[in-house]
């Protein structure tokens, strides 16, 4: 057991290095977040699209 902590030094004054810690493993959530935005984007162009076509089929009617 004294072999695997051989390399680990605490300083006698008590205040440890401050090294930056790696960043954490929760980024891959991002590409996840796009990739939604961009599909809630493209279904609300297409929907937009459908109503639109809808109000120009019901101008051209003329009431009888």
């Amino acid at each position: 057991m004294n072999n695997i902590f051989a390399d680990v030094t605490i300083p006698i004054d008590g205040d440890w290095p401050t090294t930056p810690t790696p960043p954490s493993s929760d980024s891959s959530a991002i590409p996840t977040i796009v990739a939604v935005a961009v599909i809630v984007i493209i279904a609300i162009v297409i929907d937009s699209i459908i109503i639109a076509r809808t109000i120009s089929k019901k101008n051209d009617k003329k009431p009888s």
